[in-house]
């Protein structure tokens, strides 16, 4: 447990470095959407847990930035008016959020026993996915399962060598906001080396899924790590595994499904 948690301190120290807060930026100088029909995605930063927040809310944005230590980052990108509805949970004891479309999935986290997840904006759609422009996700296990959203392919390539899996194209944007400064701003990365990377992702990723499992031993059920269920699993019920996948169901765990390992 000990080491687990210095890795998790580990990592999150590596991330903090990564993001470059523009704390110089104030957000009531912020400009008014360009982009006509839609609505302006602004994106937060917490220095403290290294967790990305993102709002539409003009006075959230500002009463963070003033009142709470969160840096201000601009405009992430420009949501349509109407599309696929996105919602944004909160849980309080992991103190992240979590961005979904998956109404099963609001279900399920909100409605478990004793759960710390609640759903933010009375329930009502946050923002929408609708356009051309992709909205990365990325997959952190060791900080307490927080989940990144990005429109920067750079730093989505990037984001892996620090521990993040990558989970592909989560959201659809109108257009893509202001540029975002972080500590790969300025690095030029050629389709060669793009390419590169994501192979080594790949391979890494995949080794992790076939060697690695994460084990609900009040469940019953395993897990990919990278898994949405996995951050729900309480310390005391949950095994890090390095056996293989039929050595798990022999000793009678069941495959989940939404992750299917």
């Amino acid at each position: 447990m000990r080491q687990r948690k210095r890795i998790t301190k580990s990592i999150l120290t590596i991330f903090l470095t990564i993001i470059m807060v523009v704390s110089a930026l104030v957000p009531s100088s912020v400009a008014k959407a360009e982009v006509v029909g839609s609505v302006p995605i602004y994106r937060l930063y917490n220095p403290d847990n290294g967790e990305h927040l993102y709002t539409t809310d003009a006075n959230e944005r500002d009463v963070l930035f003033n009142s709470y230590g969160w840096g201000y980052e601009g405009v992430a990108w420009y949501s349509a008016t109407s599309g696929t509805p996105v919602y944004r949970l909160y849980n309080n004891v992991l103190c992240n959020h979590l961005y979904t479309t998956d109404l099963n999935e609001i279900t399920v986290l909100t409605s478990m026993e004793n759960t710390a997840w609640t759903i933010d904006n009375n329930a009502q759609p946050l923002f929408y996915s609708n356009g051309v422009c992709p909205i990365y996700r990325v997959y952190n296990a060791e900080l307490k399962g927080m989940h990144h959203l990005t429109t920067d392919k750079n730093e989505y390539y990037v984001l892996p060598i620090f521990g993040w899996a990558q989970e592909g194209i989560s959201l659809y944007a109108v257009a893509v906001g202001n540029p975002i400064l972080t500590k790969y701003a300025d690095t030029k990365i050629t389709e060669t080396t793009v390419e590169e990377m994501v192979n080594e992702t790949t391979n890494n990723n995949a080794a992790v899924a076939e060697l690695t499992y994460v084990l609900n031993t009040n469940t019953m059920k395993f897990h990919r790590p990278n898994c949405t269920y996995v951050e729900k699993i309480l310390d005391s019920h949950r095994i890090d595994s390095a056996k293989s996948r039929d050595e798990i169901i022999a000793e009678g765990y069941e495959a989940c499904k939404k992750c299917k390992p």
